[in-house]
């Protein structure tokens, strides 16, 4: 609607993907609820179920961060809104007391002038969970001038994080090769990695690098 998009917890990963106003206004939420698992796990997998485990490879939180999104919760303390990057604390720890629920999620409407795109690396094509993701939200003024840049990053912290050095390296320029390219160096040096099966820190942060330059020009095109 004009006022944004509300959207319950226990809506599915697929109908998020397939939603037209979600894919054309909101593109890096449709991006990342269309790569979880396979078909059968998007036909029953939830948004909130997603959001809520507070994995930091699950594939709609960075959308979610840098479109700004707000996560409502009702408990028997009453109800409350937490934006959805202050929600985690850690791997699959929230702020969510005992009582509390999340019920739906709100995100703002961007503007016309907005673009925004998530990706992943994952060592299989489906089945498996994020190495690395990235997911950017860009406002250009008339000029092509960046305005507003988010940039958040999925498995390589304990949450969920944003990219504050690389976001800055944007903001004031116009978007090319080059300045993408700063910010994703920027953004691999504020990344804190670790190693496990998926990847050593070392090809993390490589992934890092060229993600996040890759994924800023795809939402500058948007």
């Amino acid at each position: 609607s004009g006022d944004g998009l509300h959207i319950g917890a226990r809506v599915l990963m697929h109908e998020v993907a397939a939603n037209d106003d979600v894919v054309q206004r909101y593109s890096a939420l449709a991006d990342g609820a269309g790569v979880v698992g396979s078909r059968q796990t998007r036909n029953l997998a939830t948004i909130g179920g997603n959001i809520v485990n507070a994995a930091p490879s699950a594939d709609t939180s960075p959308p979610m961060v840098v479109l700004g999104g707000v996560a409502h919760v009702a408990g028997s303390g009453g109800t409350r809104e937490v934006a959805v990057e202050n929600l985690w604390t850690g791997p699959r720890q929230t702020v969510l007391e005992h009582t509390e629920v999340v019920t739906h999620f709100t995100v703002p409407a961007p503007p016309s002038n907005a673009g925004s795109y998530y990706e992943r690396h994952t060592p299989r094509q489906i089945m498996d969970i994020a190495a690395v993701g990235t997911g950017v939200y860009v406002e250009l003024d008339g000029d092509g001038i960046c305005t507003t840049a988010r940039i958040a990053l999925g498995a390589v912290a304990p949450t969920v994080m944003r990219a504050p050095q690389a976001e800055a390296a944007l903001v004031g320029k116009a978007i090319d090769a080059e300045s993408a390219a700063a910010a994703g160096t920027a953004a691999s040096a504020e990344a804190k990695p670790i190693s496990d099966q998926r990847g050593s820190d070392e090809f993390r942060r490589h992934l890092v690098e060229v993600m996040t330059t890759r994924s800023i020009l795809a939402a500058t095109e948007r």
